[in-house]
């Protein structure tokens, strides 16, 4: 029996959240999609003034503009 392709998605906390919307957007038109968040990325060369958005209230985020997708926290 074959199973289906199931995709992971992860943004860093510290991406802007226009990105975050644009991806929650495509993973809930795809029913198969996991959806995540992990920790700040360590590239400095971006900048300290970066908005870094806590964990929790991502998932909530993420819970509220999506449907069928599975959630994780790294």
């Amino acid at each position: 029996m074959t199973q289906p392709l199931r995709v992971g998605i992860k943004l860093s906390q510290d991406a802007p959240i226009e990105s975050f919307k644009a991806i929650w957007k495509i993973a809930t038109r795809r029913a198969s999609t996991m959806l995540g968040n992990g920790p700040p990325g360590n590239d400095r060369s971006i900048g300290d003034d970066r908005p870094i958005f806590d964990g929790w209230e991502l998932l909530a985020g993420m819970a509220i503009a999506t449907s069928h997708v599975r959630l994780v926290s790294l």
